[in-house]
């Protein structure tokens, strides 16, 4: 029989389980966990132990270097997240970064440094360093503070970059700007709530800002560094999504993904000299991830398809399609790299606790530059879950993933109902341990989008809001 509750007691690499406890005036000692050993169990074991699936690890954040030869990501194998490092075409990878574990971390455009992101203990409160590409050279930027800090981006050159942060009052995020080589730090715009800057024009003054508006909607404004003066661009009647923002070359203007004026999040195009947004045809998927080579010519993007990724990729000289890779399925994230038509792919799925793979638009070349590790664990025993739509009491269609067990493991099934966090959110085929854990364990999972869920459309996403 299966420990179930080693399955919601594992906790930092020891198992906790039941036994006696000294303590009084309960008389159910056997729910007073005892700290135990952890044992994996044998590999091919079945039904396979918890710990397995729990180890079983993956690439977190993953980002291309300017020039596509390497792929930075964070990786948890020694049980904090880390930076590596590795060669795109694949190949054994370099850890770059040891004691506490980082936040986040960024390419400069040099290609020559990253810099990373450390907090206290998990605070959030993070310093900023500056990291050499081999891992020998580092050099604080902004040590830590009581202050929450997000990262936006460097300028073109690299000589600067531009984060928010609450170290004014601690409530508001204000924008800041940092020189790299001296350090100094100044305050370039006061914000209320939240501003915070998302892609600097290339070779120009202007900034795109979002300012939070609600959960699932921002409004956006021009900040020009020249000047300091904010104007704003995007300030719908009804809250909108904007975002994924990607500057032409000549920086005459800038796709990005949004759904002002329409359900689903679309391609976009905003042009400087025109003032005006261009949205292109509605469809029933978001569009997330907006990409653009750095010459400009390929522009690539990813659908959501209930909850699975899709890859886009137009070549904008003929605006031709390009046919994109055959991947394992699941939810993708894409990323060009700054000179050079590779696309860096990361994919978590049922079967894929996050895999990175490089794929050259031009060549149609693709490698796996990272690949994650299942502890021993079957990918074959690993279940793809299938999209379940239902109606309502009241005739709303509702939608989520079904996992099902081999019948040959349980023909009919008890059923795990799991409900996502928020504040928005979407149950998507991402890699989740427990869930396959369970399912080898004959335990159907519904991973259920209840009202609130983001992925169909913004109505569906605002019908929890009220007091």
């Amino acid at each position: 029989m299966m420990n179930l509750k080693r399955l919601f007691c594992f906790v930092a690499g020891v198992a906790i389980s039941t036994g006696t406890s000294a303590q009084t005036g309960w008389n159910h000692p056997e729910d007073i966990p005892t700290i135990e050993p952890v044992t994996v169990g044998l590999a091919g074991e079945k039904p396979a132990d918890i710990v397995r699936y729990l180890m079983a690890r993956g690439a977190g954040q993953a980002g291309i270097s300017p020039d596509g030869s390497k792929i930075a990501f964070s990786y948890a194998v020694t049980g904090e997240p880390q930076l590596w490092i590795v060669d795109s075409a694949g190949g054994w990878p370099e850890q770059l970064t040891f004691g506490t574990g980082i936040t986040f971390f960024h390419w400069a455009p040099d290609g020559e440094h990253l810099i990373i992101g450390r907090d206290a203990d998990g605070n959030e409160r993070e310093g900023y360093y500056l990291l050499s590409v081999d891992g020998t050279r580092e050099r604080l930027l902004l040590p830590l503070s009581d202050a929450f800090r997000s990262f936006g981006m460097f300028s073109r050159d690299g000589s600067r970059f531009l984060f928010s942060s609450t170290e004014r009052n601690g409530k508001d995020f204000d924008i800041y700007v940092t020189d790299v080589a001296s350090g100094d730090t100044r305050l370039i715009h006061e914000g209320s709530f939240g501003y915070f800057p998302e892609s600097w024009q290339p070779g120009g003054d202007l900034v795109i800002v979002n300012e939070t508006r609600g959960e699932d909607g921002n409004d956006v404004h021009m900040l020009n560094m020249a000047t300091g003066e904010m104007s704003p661009l995007f300030q719908p009647e009804v809250s909108a999504f904007y975002g994924d923002y990607q500057w032409l070359p000549d920086g005459s203007g800038f796709y990005l993904s949004t759904n002002q004026d329409r359900e689903f999040a679309t391609l976009a195009f905003y042009s400087l000299s025109k003032n005006q947004l261009e949205l292109t045809d509605d469809h029933d998927a978001d569009v997330a991830s907006v990409t653009l080579s750095g010459d400009g010519r390929y522009l690539a993007w990813t659908s959501n398809e209930d909850g699975y990724s899709a890859i886009h990729v137009l070549d904008r000289e003929g605006l031709d399609t390009v046919k994109g890779p055959t991947l394992p399925p699941g939810v993708y994230g894409i990323e060009f790299a700054a000179d050079n038509p590779a696309l860096a792919i990361r994919v978590t799925g049922p079967s894929t606790p996050g895999d990175v793979f490089v794929w050259d638009v031009e060549s149609r070349d693709l490698a796996h530059a990272v690949q994650s590790t299942l502890a021993g664990l079957d990918p074959d025993t690993f279940v793809v879950p299938e999209s379940v739509r239902y109606l309502a009491r009241d005739g709303l269609e509702l939608q989520g993933l079904l996992y099902r067990p081999d019948e040959a493991v349980a023909s009919k099934p008890p059923v795990v109902v799991k409900v996502h966090g928020g504040p928005t959110g979407q149950s998507r085929p991402s890699f989740q341990a427990q869930v396959q854990y369970l399912v080898n364990n004959g335990i159907a999972v519904f991973d259920v989008n209840v009202r609130g869920s983001t992925g169909f459309g913004k109505t569906y996403a605002r019908l929890d809001n009220q007091e």
